[in-house]
């Protein structure tokens, strides 16, 4: 049997065409596609190094030391430290050093609760410092010694007539300091030096006998301008607002100074004849009661007043 041969149909070559074009679009594509793929000799820049951290800041420990510790360093008993009625600073008075004897003044110095130097001011003037105390939580008051009389002092000779007595030497010298920069000192010189409750006040008469003045904080309250006489001491009220005192003479009176450093509202009552005895004193029996007498429980005068 003879087998014939097979031509390829119209069909099929029209389907060989179309794969070979398909082919080559495909082909083309390809090669118009851009190649985004890294090269050996392009090498990808490497990342900006980053600065080292800074190390942190040191915080200084605070150093905290006992008052004991504190008036070792300075030489002082502990005993002697004076703490603010808010018990937020204390001080001392530190002596002069030895070698330069009584020509130096003392020095105050101030710490804080934790044992921090707040700093130092020198007294007045060279001589021993005593009853060192605060007058609220920044002002300084102490004591300081008079000066020693010269001893080459001439003796005493009759005074002419109708020349004027010399005053007397001042009883006590207390100083106030606020403690601040640049602060002024204030001197204050006299007697019957009297505190209040709390400790932020300071009263005292001041001047010559028959010619005297009261003085409070520093400056002059009573009389309000020129001198009296000032029987005893003067006595502060329990709030530290009003001062009492007996003011002398023929004729004495009661004064309370309702607000001592206002100048208006002062109150006066006259006091009876026997009432002239210098060693009689003002009390203090509560909130606007006075008493006037040797004791508070013996009145020769008594009073009251409501303060507006």
């Amino acid at each position: 049997m003879r087998h014939q041969d097979r031509k390829p149909s119209l069909r099929h070559a029209r389907i060989a065409l179309v794969a070979a074009v398909a082919s080559s679009v495909t082909a083309l594509a390809c090669a118009s596609k851009p190649d985004n793929r890294p090269r050996d000799n392009l090498k990808t820049p490497a990342p900006a190094a980053t600065p080292p951290a800074s190390p942190p800041p040191r915080h200084e420990a605070k150093v905290v030391e006992s008052p004991a510790t504190v008036a070792a360093k300075l030489g002082v008993d502990p005993a002697g430290l004076k703490w603010s009625p808010g018990r937020s600073v204390y001080a001392a008075a530190v002596p002069p050093n030895e070698s330069v004897g009584n020509e130096a003044p003392y020095r105050l110095a101030v710490f804080s609760a934790a044992g921090e130097h707040r700093g130092e001011i020198a007294a007045v003037r060279p001589g021993a410092v005593d009853d060192l105390r605060f007058l609220g939580e920044a002002r300084l008051i102490y004591r300081i010694a008079l000066p020693a009389p010269p001893l080459d002092k001439p003796a005493t000779r009759p005074r002419p007539a109708g020349k004027r007595k010399t005053p007397p030497a001042p009883a006590a010298v207390y100083v106030i300091q606020p403690f601040a920069p640049s602060a002024v000192p204030m001197v204050c010189e006299g007697r019957s030096f009297t505190f209040s409750r709390n400790g932020d006040h300071v009263a005292w008469v001041s001047g010559a006998p028959g010619r005297e003045w009261l003085g409070a904080d520093g400056a002059q309250v009573y009389p309000r301008a020129g001198v009296t006489r000032i029987q005893g001491e003067p006595a502060w009220s329990s709030d530290g607002r009003s001062l009492a005192l007996i003011e002398g003479g023929a004729k004495p009176k009661l004064v309370v100074l309702v607000e001592f450093d206002n100048p208006h509202g002062d109150n006066v009552w006259p006091l009876p004849p026997d009432a002239t005895d210098p060693t009689l004193r003002v009390f203090w029996a509560g909130e606007g009661r006075l008493v006037v007498g040797h004791e508070i429980t013996k009145p020769v005068f008594a009073t009251s007043f409501r303060r507006q």
